[in-house]
């Protein structure tokens, strides 16, 4: 799929035969042709946002930044929470709204996986996460499909939103939600029933490894193209064929 794509080899079918014509399709077109031969577009970004996590999870890349946050806020387990909402909120400005909390939830899960089920901590903690990437889905027109499909209408109209346009607007209104919403959170499931973040245990080894580099080469790549992907939408021509090669390059090479 990702070939097929990439090297522009499908040509266009005149309409109502299945007589092909000299013409090749565009990117776009070829994307959305292989992907309804595989599976959903949005069950393939998920795909690349669990890989993004575990791959993460086999260098130990989210145990240390969880570890640095609870060095840093582990005696105050509100504003860890507040920490952990605002950094899905950015996340969520630049890759979709629904891979953003995957990859969050990787370096929150050393530290909920050690409390008991009935934790108020853990609910807080998760019910923050989901209410700020809802935001952060709000932040950027390319957060989120909604926003992308708002700004095409507009264009299509005359009444075209720049990308620091779109911003200077969401972005007090995004934070400020985000605020009211862990005021909001933390009043009505009060995260009192632990003092402290329990520390968290990992090999303390050397970070810089191959695996180590090529798993953030890979993913800050994977990340900055989903970001700007109206930039390489023409080679491209589908975001899901960008997760589609990141997954492949993970598991292509072990």
């Amino acid at each position: 799929p990702i070939l097929v794509v990439l090297m522009g080899v499908l040509k266009r079918t005149d309409a109502g035969t299945d007589v092909t014509n000299n013409a090749l399709i565009t990117a776009e077109e070829s994307a959305q042709f292989v992907l309804d031969h595989i599976f959903n577009h949005t069950t393939i970004l998920l795909l690349g946002g669990y890989t993004i996590s575990t791959a993460f999870s086999r260098c130990q890349l989210e145990l240390r930044i969880a570890s640095i946050l609870q060095a840093r806020l582990g005696s105050n387990p509100p504003l860890f929470i507040l920490a952990i909402m605002f950094l899905g909120l950015f996340l969520s400005m630049w890759i979709s709204n629904h891979t953003a909390p995957i990859l969050c939830t990787a370096l929150i899960l050393p530290i909920v996986r050690d409390l008991p089920p009935t934790s108020r901590f853990s609910k807080c903690l998760l019910l923050g996460l989901a209410y700020a990437c809802n935001f952060g889905g709000m932040m950027t027109p390319i957060s989120s499909v909604q926003n992308v499909l708002a700004v095409a209408h507009l264009e299509a109209g005359g009444r075209g939103v720049s990308f620091g346009g779109w911003v200077c607007v969401s972005l007090p209104f995004c934070v400020l939600c985000t605020l009211i919403a862990w005021l909001v959170i933390i009043y009505l499931v009060p995260p009192t029933d632990i003092a402290s973040i329990p520390i968290i245990v990992y090999e303390r080894n050397n970070i810089i490894t191959k695996r180590s580099v090529a798993v953030l080469s890979l993913s800050l790549l994977t990340i900055i193209l989903f970001a700007f992907f109206q930039n390489v939408k023409d080679t491209f021509g589908d975001i899901a064929i960008i997760a589609l090669s990141f997954v492949l390059c993970m598991f292509g090479s072990g």
